[in-house]
């Protein structure tokens, strides 16, 4: 968990295959929700949600909701993503019109944000930014903020990684054992690679030499996978 303000946390996990799924939502009755008016559109507020802790390399895929304690189910624009970046986008609603008629006395006719917050709305998101492109031999690199959720599964099939180091420095391979342990198993020269046997679903992490993580792989194939450390 990231904490990207006082009023928003985010996840950020990653797909066997690399791919970067972050998630997060708005503080529930704290939103910084912002009053826009325009002769043009209806009465709406908008939120601006920051995800530059999630560090993102391009604009990922947003998926959003919006949630709370009543009257949320009569807006519309939730689902609607705008100015979307690498790190953020825009959330703007109003009432739906037809939802707007129809409420019994008083009548909702003006959004803001004091009502909104009130009710305890609250901007739910996900992001997917998918993994680079690699080589059709490659085994994809996890982000190493993933090592302390990893560990060994017994009764895999065997495989074997080969771990090259294309660093200009020396580079540590070690096994993540059944614990959740790092064992150290052999330092790999600048230009050097070897092929270490192992199982699937067994992670591996390479470090520099002071056991700071450079890349995190976990094996989910039978076949030989190389497992590529760059600068």
């Amino acid at each position: 968990m990231v904490t990207t303000s006082a009023t928003s946390q985010i996840s950020i996990t990653y797909g066997t295959d690399g791919t970067k799924i972050v998630s997060g939502r708005t503080q529930r009755g704290a939103t910084n929700w912002q009053q826009h008016k325009d002769d043009q559109v209806p009465l709406s507020i908008y939120v601006e949600i920051d995800t530059s802790a999630a560090g993102f390399a391009e604009t990922p895929i947003y998926v959003t909701s919006i949630a709370g304690d009543k009257h949320h189910y009569g807006t519309t624009g939730a689902s609607s993503v705008y100015k979307s970046s690498p790190t953020g986008f825009r959330i703007q609603i109003r009432w739906e019109r037809g939802y707007v008629e129809s409420t019994p006395k008083p009548k909702i006719e003006e959004l803001t944000p004091e009502w909104a917050n009130s009710r305890n709305w609250y901007i739910n998101w996900m992001a997917i930014e998918p993994s680079p492109p690699i080589g059709a031999n490659e085994l994809p690199k996890l982000g190493c903020e993933n090592e302390k959720s990893l560990r060994s599964v017994e009764g895999g099939a065997v495989s074997e990684i080969n771990f090259i180091n294309k660093t200009s420095s020396v580079v540590k391979v070690v096994w993540i054992d059944h614990q959740g342990q790092r064992k150290f198993y052999r330092d790999l020269k600048p230009g050097e690679s070897y092929i270490q046997s192992t199982y699937v679903n067994h992670p591996w992490v390479v470090t520099d030499e002071k056991g700071g993580c450079l890349g995190l792989f976990l094996q989910s194939e039978r076949d030989r996978k190389d497992a590529i450390i760059k600068k």
